[in-house]
């Protein structure tokens, strides 16, 4: 089986979590392609071809060099398609003032319009793989009491689901719930926390910007996430 995985720079914790992993999954390879979310909405569809496409060189390059061809998107040489990232999960609407009628269509039309449903339109014009999409993981916090309540996040999964993706053959995906806490974000030990950035630093122009990310996961949240990922594809 050979899975790709496509999506924004969420994709980096997959591909090191797939690299602690992969020697339990023998019979599975897997091309890891992540590029910043700027990118979603630049490919297009060469129905001649069957494939892909993308005008950017950047994206072009990366792909050949993930997936070893001309820098198209062929589906055709995947049995599984995992979009990564894409969007945030939705804040949600005060179920005290609107109908659950008002919440479920707001909710499918937020799906709708993320670049991943959007990219996975494109995929099928060419194709019917299966398709697995994630949401860009919670925040990490090093404080507590603050954010959103999981209470009907899985439930409203499980109706984006039902009345839009199973019958796409593609479906979306939970975080794992041992990485998040009752706040809805992600424990702090997942994030990628202090990290060097490619861009200057504002106060030191002749050093590299240091940043304390807590929007990106590490290589144990990926860890976690692709043995979901396989897990879920498999016993499919």
């Amino acid at each position: 089986m050979r899975i790709l995985f496509i999506g924004n720079s969420h994709t980096k914790s997959l591909q090191y979590g797939w690299q602690k992993v992969s020697e339990n999954f023998s019979d599975i390879s897997a091309c890891f392609v992540g590029f910043g979310s700027m990118y979603f909405a630049g490919f297009y569809v060469d129905a001649e071809n069957g494939v892909l496409r993308h005008p950017d060189e950047f994206v072009v390059d990366a792909y050949a060099k993930a997936c070893g061809n001309d820098g198209s998107v062929n589906l055709d040489a995947f049995d599984c398609c995992v979009i990564v990232g894409g969007f945030q999960w939705w804040a949600g609407i005060d179920r005290r003032l609107y109908s659950k009628q008002v919440i479920n269509a707001a909710l499918i039309r937020f799906i709708q319009n993320t670049h991943s449903s959007k990219l996975l339109e494109k995929i099928r014009k060419i194709s019917n793989i299966p398709a697995i999409l994630t949401h860009a993981p919670f925040l990490a916090t090093e404080h507590l009491e603050v954010g959103l309540r999981p209470t009907h996040y899985a439930q409203e999964v499980e109706w984006v689901n039902t009345q839009h993706l199973y019958h796409n053959n593609a479906q979306l995906l939970t975080q794992p719930r041992s990485t998040y806490d009752k706040t809805m974000q992600t424990r702090h030990e997942f994030a990628v926390g202090i990290r060097t950035t490619h861009r200057p630093d504002p106060d030191a122009p002749d050093k590299k910007l240091t940043i304390n990310d807590l929007d990106h996961m590490n290589a144990n949240f990926g860890k976690i996430f692709i043995n979901e990922i396989i897990g879920n594809i498999t016993a499919a």
